[in-house]
Parts: C-alpha cells; structure tokens; sequence
C-alpha cells in the first residue's frame, strides 16, 4: 500500500506520497475516504462530524483494509481512526454488525481502542440478542419450509422428518407440526403423496358431473319462484347469492 509510506518518519515527502496513492488508485471514492482519514498528521483536517450514513461507508472501508494493512506501519493510525468515527455517531440497532467487527479485530491486535468502543457495543447487546435469535428462527422456517418442498419426491425426508412425530416435534421447536395441520398450503403439500390413494375411490375418471344432485333444485332470486338445478347455479354462485340462499331455505322450511 503506497499511503503507507506517508508514516515513514525519515521521509519528509508526505505531500508525493498522497499524490501517488490518489493517482495510482484511480481516484476512487474509496481513495478519497482513505487519504481523508489516513492521509493527515494534522488533526484538524480529520472530520469531527458525520451522518451515520457517512460513518458506515468509512467503517466498511476500514474493514475492507484492515486485514492488508496487518504488517503496515498505518495499522496504529487506522486503529485509532476506528474510534473517531465510532465516537460521535447516534448508532442504531442494526449496526450492531458492523460495529462488533471493529472490536473484533481491535481486541484480537490487542489495540487498546477496543475498550473505548466497548461501551458504544454494550448499549446493543440486548438488540445484539434479538438480531441473532431473529436469524435463527429465520433460518429454522427456512429449512424446513426447504424440506416441506422437497417433502413430496423424497421418501427419506418422509420418512426421517416429517413422518417422525419425535423429530419433527423436537427439531420443529413445536410449530412446524402446528404449521402443517393448520395453514392449507402446508397441509395439502403433507397430502400431496397420497393424492392417488385418497382419490381413487371417488372414480374421478368417471364421474359424471350432471348426474350429481340431479333433482336438486335451488332459487335463483329469493324474490321470485324461479329454480334452477344446482349444476345450472352452481357457476354464477356469489358468496352472498349463497347466504341469501342458505336464509331463504331455511325460511321456506319455517
């Protein structure tokens, strides 16, 4: 890394260090963060105020280079660079990550900066909690949503989780076998390898659909006397056509 040279404190040519490293990385928005944070002994041309949204763009940078710059003499500034964006920033909850990174690797070098980010962590370890309880029972639904899927065509998945009332009782932690029987997508995917057997003593190939309730009648318009035959009605029914259905029946019986 040629900004690295800018810490050599034999070579005065700082101002040629800067220049090359901004010529040799093309420019980039990522340079320009680098030498903005890095590139400076004076302390008052480093940022004292940042947006979140700032202060999350340098942090990933400084992730992104914090392995390469292991032997490098600018590892003792970039750490201490770590903190001043840390310190003055109103993080939320979900930065939790990216911020546990940065103490990570701060305490592994064994940097003393890690304990002055320690209590800006500490203030979302509940959250810290919640994220990762959150991406297990994301995870666990994932998995075996996966399994349900491939449930149909795989006799051992059958066999081993969803027939087992044990396994799927203990590893479904209680509401897989509750989703099953309850929601009707899940339900008709566990029937699914049944379908023949269930259907073949109805003789679908059959069956004859006028012939069904033949000499039932129903009343098309409960203000008048017109019938019709339940196979005549059926496509044209309404789901309130039937609850004025359902009354007038149950009128007419009266």
């Amino acid at each position: 890394m040629v900004l690295n040279n800018f810490y050599n404190p034999k070579d005065s040519e700082k101002d040629k260090w800067r220049f090359q490293t901004y010529f040799l990385a093309g420019g980039t928005e990522e340079v320009k963060t680098l030498l903005k944070w890095l590139g400076h002994y004076d302390k008052s041309k480093i940022p004292t105020e940042l947006t979140r949204k700032e202060a999350r763009k340098t942090l990933k940078l400084f992730k992104k280079i914090w392995k390469p710059s292991e032997d490098l003499r600018l590892r003792e500034k970039l750490a201490s660079r770590i903190v001043q964006v840390i310190k003055p920033v109103d993080w939320q909850p979900q930065d939790i990550g990216l911020l546990q990174k940065h103490y990570d690797n701060l305490k592994k070098a064994k940097y003393n900066e890690a304990d002055s980010i320690e209590p800006v962590i500490n203030n979302f370890k509940g959250w810290n909690w919640f994220f990762k309880f959150r991406d297990t029972i994301l995870t666990h639904c994932a998995f075996w949503l996966l399994l349900i899927f491939a449930y149909p065509k795989s006799p051992q998945i059958q066999a081993i989780f969803l027939w087992n009332p044990w396994v799927r009782k203990i590893f479904g932690m209680g509401y897989v076998s509750f989703a099953i029987t309850w929601l009707p997508f899940l339900r008709r995917k566990i029937f699914q390898p049944f379908q023949p057997s269930l259907l073949a003593d109805a003789k679908l190939d059959s069956f004859d659909e006028k012939s069904y309730f033949s000499s039932s009648r129903v009343i098309k318009d409960p203000n008048s006397k017109q019938t019709l035959t339940i196979t005549q009605a059926l496509p044209n029914i309404k789901g309130q056509t039937i609850k004025l259905l359902i009354i007038n029946t149950k009128h007419r019986k009266n």
